[in-house]
C-alpha cells in the first residue's frame, strides 16, 4: 500500500512541476517584459536567524507603478538595493511576475521535480519487481 502511495505523491508531484514550468514558459513568450529595480531588502525572521526578500518596483505599460515582494528570500541576500533584472508579467495582473533568471523562472518547477524523482522511483520499483518476478515463475 505504501507503494502506491509513494507513486502517487511522486505522479502528482511531477505533473505539479510540468505544470509550473510551463505556466513559467507561457509568461516569458506572451508575458509583457520590462526593467525592475531592488528598492528594498525586506527582513524575515527565519528557523536560523533572518532572510532577505527583495522588494521590486517596476512600471507597466499603463503606467502603474509595481512594488512587489519576490518569493524567495535567502542570507546573505542575493539581491543588492538598486539592482536591475528584467521581469515578465502579466498584462491584466501585473503582481504575477517572473525574474528572468533561470532559477526564478524555473527554480520552483526544478525543486518539485527533484523532490518526485525518489517518490516514482520507490513507488514504481515495487512493481518492477513484481513483474520479473511473475515472469521469473
Amino acid at each position: 500500500m505504501g507503494y502506491i502511495v509513494s507513486l502517487l505523491i511522486g505522479i502528482t508531484l511531477f505533473v505539479i512541476s510540468i505544470t509550473m514550468g510551463y505556466t513559467s514558459m507561457k509568461l516569458i513568450r506572451n508575458g509583457t517584459h520590462t526593467t525592475a529595480t531592488v528598492i528594498d531588502l525586506e527582513k524575515d525572521k527565519a528557523r536560523a536567524g533572518y532572510v532577505y526578500r527583495p522588494i521590486f518596483k517596476f512600471s507597466t505599460t499603463t503606467g502603474d507603478q509595481i512594488k512587489q515582494a519576490y518569493g524567495a528570500a535567502s542570507n546573505p541576500s542575493v539581491w543588492k538595493v538598486g539592482d536591475q533584472v528584467t521581469v515578465a508579467y502579466e498584462l491584466y495582473h501585473p503582481e504575477k511576475f517572473v525574474v528572468l533568471t533561470f532559477f526564478g523562472a524555473y527554480g520552483s518547477s526544478i525543486v518539485c521535480l527533484l523532490i518526485s524523482l525518489p517518490f516514482i522511483v520507490i513507488g514504481s520499483s515495487y512493481f518492477w519487481v513484481k513483474l520479473i518476478l511473475r515472469k521469473a515463475d
